[in-house]
């Protein structure tokens, strides 16, 4: 009996190999992680900010978890299905796609002194800018707003203290 055959005979398998692979080391990753969170020590009240610190990173976790499970079926939920999935993937990763990682990892790793704010304005700029976007009257509202948006959702409405860092500035 072929695969199409197990599939109903359509021709299209209901489970991407591929994608599974990649689901499975997300989810197992994930397991490692929440065992890990485990082990955080308990915050005190005035620093836990509505959230224990071991929930926090268990919420992402879940999410995570949940958006791996439904990834070997992404091929048939998609326009073109498998054949247009597959076929992304044949091309090769950019260098600006490295070159994005290691940009993102330079300005996390100054976010001890430029604090939160400043990294997220920078990040919101300076991605874009290497990814090749040229349209300032774009990227500068975008740079601008988007942050500012997170800056007042979780300081101001949320009250999360965000890390003004060595030279950076805090909302308090």
């Amino acid at each position: 009996m072929t695969q199409s055959e197990v599939a109903g005979g359509t021709g299209r398998r209901i489970i991407h190999r591929t994608d599974t692979v990649v689901a499975v080391i997300l989810i197992g990753g994930a397991l490692l992680l929440w065992q890990t969170s485990n082990n955080f020590e308990e915050a005190p009240a005035l620093f836990s900010q509505n959230i224990s610190a071991d929930m926090f990173p268990k919420i992402l976790l879940v999410c995570i978890i949940g958006l791996s499970l439904i990834l070997p079926f992404e091929h048939l939920f998609l326009s073109g299905g498998r054949e247009r999935l597959d076929g992304g993937r044949k091309t090769a990763v950019q260098p600006r796609a490295y070159m994005a990682m290691a940009l993102i990892a330079v300005i996390l790793a100054a976010m001890p002194f430029t604090g939160t704010i400043i990294t997220m304005f920078a990040i919101s700029l300076l991605v874009p800018l290497l990814w090749g976007e040229r349209r300032l009257l774009r990227l500068l509202p975008f740079a601008i707003i988007f942050p500012s948006a997170i800056v007042v959702l979780f300081g101001f409405l949320l009250k999360v203290h965000l890390e003004p860092g060595q030279y950076g500035f805090g909302l308090y």
